[in-house]
């Protein structure tokens, strides 16, 4: 796992510097800070010395689709849905993380656990948005859709709550399986 994420590492970089001289040439302000503050997000981690390789994994490739696919790509742009799946895959993502800090405390308490990872989906998609709202505020984008923000809210914080019942019920029923994801 952890090579997998060096090599994570490396082609993000290698993308966003690739992205940097490209938007530098175009003058677009926008991008370039995006591919700066992508560089700062895949290496914050590594300053910390015992991290968890999985967890890291899982977010380097949350990174992957919301931040390079999602707006290097255009992704959010090129296809409607795109926002849609990329919440409702933080339901999954999200519980995941629960669930690892839980194992890290060693709790293992089957419906603590699951009202645990809904409330990690919940916190990690109410500050997702929040830093949504201070990016349009800051750098005068639209990644809430000015016409539609609340609805946005709304639509991507219940996307990830319904991925992390789904996974709650399945964890509920499946609780050995999902455990051994960890070993």
């Amino acid at each position: 796992m952890k090579k997998i994420n060096f090599i994570l590492r490396f082609v993000y970089s290698l993308i966003c510097i690739l992205f940097m001289i490209k938007n530098i040439i175009s003058l677009n302000i926008s991008k370039i800070i995006l591919s700066i503050l992508i560089m700062f997000l895949v290496y914050i981690p590594k300053l910390k010395k015992d991290i968890n390789e999985k967890l890291l994994f899982i977010y380097y490739i949350y990174i992957l689709f919301t931040l390079i696919i999602g707006y290097l790509f255009n992704f959010f742009d090129i296809f409607i849905y795109y926002d849609v799946f990329i919440h409702f895959s933080l339901g999954f993502s999200g519980s995941l993380i629960g669930l690892m800090i839980l194992r890290k405390f060693n709790i293992d308490y089957k419906l603590f656990n699951i009202i645990f990872m809904i409330f990690t989906v919940l916190f990690i998609a109410g500050v997702w948005e929040i830093l949504e709202y201070l990016i349009d505020i800051i750098f005068k984008c639209d990644l809430q859709d000015v016409s539609t923000g609340v609805r946005d809210t709304i639509e991507d914080v219940s996307s990830a709550f319904t991925c992390s019942i789904i996974f709650s019920i399945y964890y509920y029923f499946n609780k050995n399986k999902v455990d051994s994801l960890f070993i």
